[in-house]
C-alpha cells in the first residue's frame, strides 16, 4: 500500500523572495462600524497551503500506465485568476514571481486614457452618512432662521441670530466633519463631490446676516476690551479737575428758596437774549448758578449734586482702575460732572430738561450733549462706555 504524499510550500522564499501565497486584490470604498470612511485601496489576500492527497492505487495497478486523472486536478484554472499553486516551481519561477494584474485595472497597448474605467460609484454606506449630515446642516439653518425671525420680532440687531450660531456651533462642525471627509476621499477617487452632495440634497446656505456679522464683531471687541488687564488702583493716578474750577458751580448749601428763584431767573433771561455762541464768560458765571426748580417748584427731576461730590465720584472711579475712556452722564443737569471731569474722560451727557441741558452744552462744548431721556437715548444710541457717572 501506498502511503499518501502532503506537498507544503512556505509562504516566503529565501532571500526575501516575493509572497508565493499572496495575491493582490482592488478593495471597493466603504465606511466601517465606526463611521470611518476608507477609500478604494489595494490589499493582499493570503491563501492557506492546498494538501493534495495521491490517488488511491487500482485494485490491479498497470504499471505500464499512467493513473487516470481525477476530475478536480482535471479542471481548467481560470485565466483571469491564476493559482499559483499551479505554477511550476522553477527557479527562474520561484526567483522572478508573475505579476497579477487587479480586475478592472488591465489596460490594452495603445488604449487611450479616457477608456480607462469610471471611479466606482459611492457605497450605499457612504451616502447614508452624507444624508444625516445635510439633514443636521439643515437643524442648524432652520435655527439660524427662527433667531433671524427674533430679531425683526423684537428688534434684537442681530442678538437672537449670534445667539443661535452659538448653540448650533457643536452640531454643525460634526456635520461639516462628515463632509470635508467625503470631499478628500471623493477627489482621490476621482468622485464628483458637489454632484454627489446635489443627489442628496444639497448643503444650506449657513451665511450669517448683516445684523450677525456685526454683533458678533462688537461682542468680540468688548470681550476683548474686558480682558485686558487694569493697572493697580495706586498706579499712575487719573489727575482731577484743577481745583479752581471745582468752585463756583452752582450754589451754596443752605441758600434760601428766594435767591435761587432770583438766580435761575438770570439765567433764563440771558438764554432767551443771546445765542449760545454769543454768552461772554461773566454770562457763564451766570448760568453756572442756575439750579432748576427741585424744592423750590413743581419739578421731581432738578436735584442738582454739589461739586464736591461730583470730585469724590471721580477720585472713586479712579481707584476702582479708571484711567480715562469714554464716559456716560445719563443724568446731567447742568454738567457738574463734566465741571469736575478729568481731562483725560470724554463725556456724553444726557439730560431731559432743555434749559438744563442747553446750560451744559454752552458751558461744556467739549462734550457730546444730548437733549433727551435716557430711555430713548439708550434705545437709539448702540455706543458703548467705559465708565458711567452720576448721582
Amino acid at each position: 500500500m501506498i502511503a499518501p504524499i502532503l506537498m507544503f510550500l512556505k509562504a516566503k522564499l529565501p532571500g526575501n523572495a516575493a509572497d508565493l501565497f499572496a495575491m493582490p486584490v482592488q478593495v471597493a470604498a466603504h465606511t466601517t462600524k465606526e463611521g470611518t470612511f476608507v477609500g478604494p485601496h489595494q490589499a493582499i489576500r493570503h491563501k492557506r497551503a492546498i494538501v493534495t492527497p495521491v490517488p488511491a492505487p487500482m485494485a490491479h495497478p498497470d504499471l505500464f500506465s499512467a493513473p487516470a486523472q481525477s476530475q478536480a486536478a482535471a479542471k481548467p484554472v481560470p485565466a483571469a485568476h491564476p493559482d499559483l499553486f499551479f505554477i511550476p516551481l522553477s527557479p527562474h519561477a520561484a526567483a522572478n514571481p508573475p505579476e497579477l494584474p487587479i480586475p478592472g485595472t488591465e489596460t490594452r497597448a495603445g488604449q487611450a486614457a479616457a477608456d480607462v474605467p469610471a471611479a466606482p460609484p459611492v457605497p450605499q454606506g457612504v451616502r447614508d452618512a452624507l444624508s444625516r449630515a445635510i439633514a443636521s446642516l439643515r437643524d442648524v439653518a432652520n435655527g439660524l432662521a427662527a433667531g433671524r425671525q427674533g430679531d425683526r420680532q423684537f428688534g434684537g440687531q442681530g442678538r437672537y441670530e449670534t445667539d443661535a450660531m452659538a448653540n448650533l456651533a457643536g452640531q454643525r462642525e460634526q456635520a461639516e466633519a462628515v463632509v470635508a471627509k467625503f470631499r478628500t476621499a471623493a477627489g482621490k477617487m476621482g468622485v464628483d463631490a458637489d454632484a454627489t452632495l446635489a443627489e442628496l440634497g444639497g448643503l444650506p446656505d449657513l451665511t450669517p446676516s448683516a445684523f450677525a456679522v456685526a454683533y458678533g464683531a462688537a461682542k468680540v471687541a468688548h470681550a476683548a476690551a474686558a480682558s485686558k488687564p487694569t493697572k493697580p488702583a495706586t498706579a499712575d493716578p487719573l489727575p482731577s479737575a484743577p481745583e479752581p474750577t471745582r468752585a463756583g458751580f452752582g450754589v451754596p448749601a443752605g441758600t434760601e428758596k428766594k435767591d435761587r428763584l432770583k438766580l435761575n431767573a438770570a439765567a433764563r433771561d440771558l438764554l432767551a437774549s443771546k445765542s449760545d455762541a454769543d454768552m461772554t464768560d461773566a454770562d457763564k458765571a451766570v448760568l453756572r448758578q442756575y439750579t432748576g426748580t427741585g424744592t423750590i417748584g413743581d419739578s421731581a427731576n432738578e436735584f442738582y449734586t454739589p461739586p464736591e461730590v461730583a470730585a469724590a465720584v471721580w477720585t472713586l472711579l479712579n481707584r476702582a482702575g479708571f484711567r480715562g475712556g469714554d464716559v456716560l452722564e445719563p443724568s446731567a443737569g447742568t454738567g457738574v460732572f463734566a465741571h469736575t471731569a478729568p481731562k483725560e474722560a470724554q463725556l456724553t451727557t444726557v439730560e431731559m430738561d432743555p434749559t438744563s441741558s442747553r446750560i451744559c452744552g454752552i458751558l461744556h462744548p467739549g462734550a457730546d450733549n444730548r437733549t433727551s431721556s435716557l430711555e430713548r437715548f439708550a434705545t437709539q444710541d448702540g455706543r458703548q462706555f467705559d465708565a458711567v457717572v452720576g448721582n
